[in-house]
């Protein structure tokens, strides 16, 4: 996730109820599943794999 978009959240999250830290960590997936894509089309398999791998983190924050 490039710089800008971490300051964002970072800032959003600081201010956050509870409902809205679920709506930002979704948030924050798609936009880690949307860098994984960008980094598949053109053939970086390895930060690919390093998106992919806190997109699940992201979800197994939401699952508790």
């Amino acid at each position: 996730m490039k710089d800008q978009f971490k300051q964002e959240f970072t800032r959003r999250i600081t201010c956050a109820n509870k409902t809205q830290l679920v709506v930002i960590m979704f948030e924050m997936f798609h936009q880690e599943i949307n860098d994984a894509m960008e980094y598949c089309k053109i053939g970086n398999y390895a930060n690919m794999h390093a998106e992919i791998t806190r997109s699940r983190n992201i979800v197994s924050e939401l699952i508790k």
